[in-house]
């Protein structure tokens, strides 16, 4: 069957993963046996949009909460790092340090801890790499690479962010830009990147950085 399954204490995800323009009744029925499998959890089901999904998809109690845009980039001639910029980048900072940025970022100490949860739950250690960017000595942003589950070589980010003193900076692309040479030692071959539809800032980076929109997905949750 073609819905790939990403699981986490407490939630679980599907994203449709097959090639063709149409989710079949056999393949709603086979989703549906899934999700008897997940009743206490939270799910979420990612669709291709416009495929007209949302009657069956509200048959089996989702709603949809949002729509979200995916950007697609060759990373062969990505190359570079930091070393040629004002940027230093820091490896596998501390795990305090590491959670206190996410939570400065995210204004959020919970959420923080719930993505860090949630990636040692996904991604296999030695699939991720989280990092943290620092200007002029202090904090600038953080992310965190990975190769996708159930994939060689397809290099996303878990999280991507930039501290709200170096918002509207103009450091955002050139982070992502770090972001996208750390994917490269992982290994992976193309990069995905997700942002929700109406994130012009996140939109405008991918833009910079030669990233080109593939297609657009409908987000629904119960």
């Amino acid at each position: 069957m073609n819905w790939k399954l990403l699981e986490g204490e407490g939630y679980s995800t599907f994203e449709w993963n097959g090639k063709a323009k149409i989710i079949s009744d056999k393949e709603f029925e086979h989703l549906e046996f899934l999700l008897s499998l997940t009743e206490k959890k939270r799910v979420t089901v990612a669709v291709p949009a416009g495929f007209g999904c949302s009657e069956k998809l509200k048959y089996l109690g989702f709603n949809k909460v949002k729509e979200r845009e995916v950007y697609f980039r060759n990373l062969e001639d990505i190359s570079g790092g930091a070393s040629d910029s004002i940027l230093s980048i820091i490896e596998d900072p501390e795990a305090e340090t590491t959670l206190s940025c996410l939570t400065d970022i995210l204004d959020d100490r919970q959420e923080a801890e719930n993505i860090i949860e949630s990636l040692t739950s996904e991604v296999a250690p030695d699939k991720y790499k989280i990092i943290l960017v620092r200007v002029g000595g202090k904090a600038a942003g953080l992310y965190i690479p990975h190769i996708e589950p159930h994939t060689e070589d397809e290099g996303r980010l878990f999280f991507f962010g930039i501290m709200p003193y170096f918002r509207g900076c103009g450091y955002a692309a050139e982070i992502h830009k770090t972001a996208l040479a750390s994917l490269k030692s992982l290994n992976a071959k193309v990069y995905a990147g997700v942002t929700d539809s109406d994130n012009l800032p996140m939109k405008k980076v991918f833009e910079r950085n030669r990233c080109t929109k593939s297609s657009s997905l409908e987000i629904y949750k119960r």
